[in-house]
């Protein structure tokens, strides 16, 4: 495509001065773009521009790491696990999923890494279930570990893993301080799983 613009900012004359008084301001033109392209012939396209900044994506700590799967497959988007798109069920088919298809009763983690150590204390999770249509169901279970060095270790959680579906499974425990987190799941025999949201809960400073 090739695309050219018509209006362009005027030269002024530099005469060795650094500072000097502001121009009259003129109406401003919208600028025209051309464009010619599968062996059409040019001609005018309109372009809107935006005038105020993207909505940010809501959420915390979760969304500024590097996210990291045990397994992808051909079809498996693990951004799609901390994109702040909350699902209204287990069951919503969102445009990005991160899973672990077509593995089955194996042992499988989705991992965040910072670049920074971050102080946390608890994790939900959001779990993908397609029954009726896929296979993809519920985890057999599910843990969350902290890297300390060239280590993986459990965190000490003071609640149970829940392991539920259509709703957040959330885990409370005694703060750590890390650079990455991980999410690690046994899946069921037979069946694969997977993941629509994981969120952290950062330590609230004093």
């Amino acid at each position: 495509m090739v695309v050219g613009l018509a209006a362009t900012a005027p030269e002024l004359e530099w005469s060795k001065v650094l500072y000097r008084p502001s121009q009259p301001s003129r109406p401003w033109r919208s600028p025209r773009f051309y464009n010619a392209w599968d062996n059409r012939k040019p001609g005018p396209m309109k372009v809107w521009l935006p005038q105020t900044p993207r909505t940010p994506a809501l959420g915390g700590l979760e969304t500024q790491p590097k996210v990291g799967l045990s397994y992808v497959s051909g079809n498996s988007q693990p951004w799609g696990i901390n994109d702040g798109l909350e699902p209204k069920s287990s069951g919503d088919q969102p445009a990005a999923l991160c899973h672990w298809w077509p593995h089955q009763g194996r042992d499988e983690w989705v991992q965040y890494t910072w670049k920074m150590p971050v102080t946390l204390k608890s994790a939900r999770v959001y779990w993908f279930d397609d029954t009726g249509r896929g296979a993809c169901r519920l985890p057999a279970s599910w843990r969350i570990e902290y890297r300390e060095g060239e280590d993986w270790k459990p965190i000490a959680a003071s609640t149970e893993y829940p392991v539920k579906k259509d709703a957040w499974c959330e885990v409370s425990f005694t703060p750590v301080t890390t650079t990455a987190l991980r999410l690690a799941l046994k899946l069921q025999e037979q069946w694969a799983a997977g993941v629509h949201e994981w969120k952290v809960e950062e330590l609230d400073e004093d």
